[in-house]
């Protein structure tokens, strides 16, 4: 039976490859085609980055628990995917037509983010019913966290090539190829029926998810922390394609070279976040998090041009690796902590937290670089991220010996 399980979970992820490949690649090119093709200004971007995550804010609670009562999950990974595709193949076309603003493509990141989160919590639910204990949902996690940096190095790189030589909207069709294929991986495991048995009950609502969270002291400081080092973040991404298209002067080829060379740095932290998991107490992850993401921030900050810019930007690719661990600890601490039953709540809950900090972290990175510039803009977010974390560790003292401890189980 745990074989079974296991190979089940192994198949869960050989489809999640093209997927994450397509996201990789648009992650790269969306930017590119608002900084591009649209000339966006630096709070259009901001505002652009923030609709791609307003709706893990508005509907991730209801989705989490819609999807702990759902038994057929691999029908709707499969049909977010190609939802996804045809959003993005509608903004390649109309970009290609010239006919596509910056309020049209507002609109279409809105509904590509809505089927990002049926197709993110599903997902992350079917791997948790899929393992059997906590520390094979960890390995999981690491191993979707890992996947990503590994096609992350190609899919930046492919990405930005093939934007340089065809422009970045006609580029948007790996992406689309990409999800397509995954949907048909996906259709090709619907007979598993692993994910048939929901993990939630019909009568609790997502009111139980929250309410676990903020009442958990663990959890709580999971969503919080995590909010505020997301929204941090956030606006620091927002701001990044800007910085290094307008001020650094790279080329699309090169914008994608530096995505996969972060990837590079993410596939490390993938690598050791297990072990940091096991190793560190929970306020001193988080805030080993925050190092990793914020002080190789601020060396971007300063990049310009030159051999000073080269050597900032290398630091710079560190703070993948912090994003990674956090993002490990945010997928982990639902299962570790969480009842079988409420697991999708928990997990729906945290990432209603997280996502509230992405959504204003990509408006406060456009307000901040319009009116100060993007290499203060920053500047200015690395601090806030690099203090406030210990803020939020004084509160939570009592925690400083406490460890998730994923091998427990």
């Amino acid at each position: 039976m745990s074989l079974i399980r296991e190979r089940s979970v192994s198949r869960i992820l050989i489809s999640s490859v093209p997927s994450t490949f397509g996201a990789e690649a648009a992650g790269v090119l969306l930017p590119l085609v608002a900084v591009i093709s649209l000339q966006a200004t630096p709070f259009e971007v901001g505002a652009l980055s923030a609709a791609l995550s307003a709706p893990f804010v508005i509907l991730s609670l209801a989705v989490g628990n819609w999807l702990d009562r759902s038994t057929d999950l691999i029908r709707l990974v499969t049909w977010s995917q190609v939802l996804r595709a045809a959003i993005l193949g509608g903004v390649a076309l109309a970009a290609v037509g010239q006919s596509l603003s910056v309020a049209v493509m507002f609109g279409a990141l809105l509904l590509f983010g809505s089927f990002n989160v049926v197709y993110s919590l599903a997902l992350r639910i079917l791997v948790f019913r899929a393992s059997e204990t906590n520390s094979s949902a960890v390995n999981a996690n690491a191993i979707l966290e890992a996947a990503r940096q590994i096609i992350s190095v190609g899919g930046p790189a492919a990405a930005g090539g093939v934007a340089a030589l065809l422009g970045p909207p006609r580029a948007l069709l790996i992406s689309v190829a990409c999800f397509l294929i995954s949907a048909v991986l996906y259709r090709g495991r619907h007979n598993q029926r692993v994910e048939t048995v929901p993990s939630g009950g019909s009568h609790s609502s997502w009111r139980t998810g929250v309410a676990r969270v903020l009442r958990t002291p663990v959890l709580r400081l999971t969503a919080l922390e995590g909010a505020w080092l997301n929204t941090c973040y956030a606006a620091a991404a927002a701001v990044l394609p800007v910085h290094l298209v307008r001020v650094v002067h790279l080329s699309s080829a090169q914008v994608g070279l530096y995505y996969a060379y972060l990837a590079l740095w993410g596939l490390i932290g993938s690598t050791v976040s297990k072990r940091a998991l096991n190793r560190l107490t929970v306020v001193s992850f988080m805030l080993a998090s925050a190092i990793f993401l914020f002080i190789p921030v601020m060396a971007v900050s300063q990049a310009r041009v030159g051999v000073l810019s080269l050597a900032a930007l290398a630091v710079g690719g560190i703070t993948a690796a912090g994003l990674v661990l956090l993002n490990v600890l945010i997928a982990t601490v639902p299962k570790v902590c969480a009842s079988e039953t409420d697991t999708g709540k928990v997990l729906s809950a945290v990432r209603f937290f997280s996502w509230t900090g992405i959504a204003l972290g990509g408006l406060l990175g456009g307000f901040l670089a319009t009116a100060f510039g993007s290499g203060t803009a920053l500047l200015v977010v690395a601090a806030a991220g690099l203090v406030v974390p210990l803020l939020f560790a004084i509160p939570h003292g009592q925690m400083t010996r406490h460890r998730i401890n994923v091998d427990s189980t």
